[in-house]
């Protein structure tokens, strides 16, 4: 049950709010291109060694970043306008 609720705060969070956020292996990322029909809309894991693959992007670090980094990054190899937020964090817990 904390693991539901903790998800729900993050992904209803504003996302102002979430760009200070350090992505964790597992952490799964929406993210949002408009001119990319392949990245928009879509909801990535970050893998345990702390990539994410993007399509037409590639191979990225995300592990141990903040969002606004990482976000900044995608937008930097991609060239173009992009968003991300935070679908759903790792648990702590098991």
């Amino acid at each position: 049950m904390r693991r539901l609720i903790t998800t729900i705060w993050i992904f209803l969070t504003p996302s102002f709010a979430q760009v200070d956020y350090t992505l964790k292996s597992l952490d799964r990322i929406f993210v949002n291109a408009p001119h990319n029909p392949r990245l928009t809309n879509r909801v990535f894991q970050i893998r345990q060694d702390g990539f994410v693959d993007l399509p037409t992007v590639g191979h990225i670090r995300a592990n141990g970043i903040t969002l606004r980094a990482f976000e900044k990054t995608v937008a930097n190899r991609s060239h173009q306008e992009i968003s991300v937020r935070v679908m759903s964090v790792r648990s702590s817990q098991r």
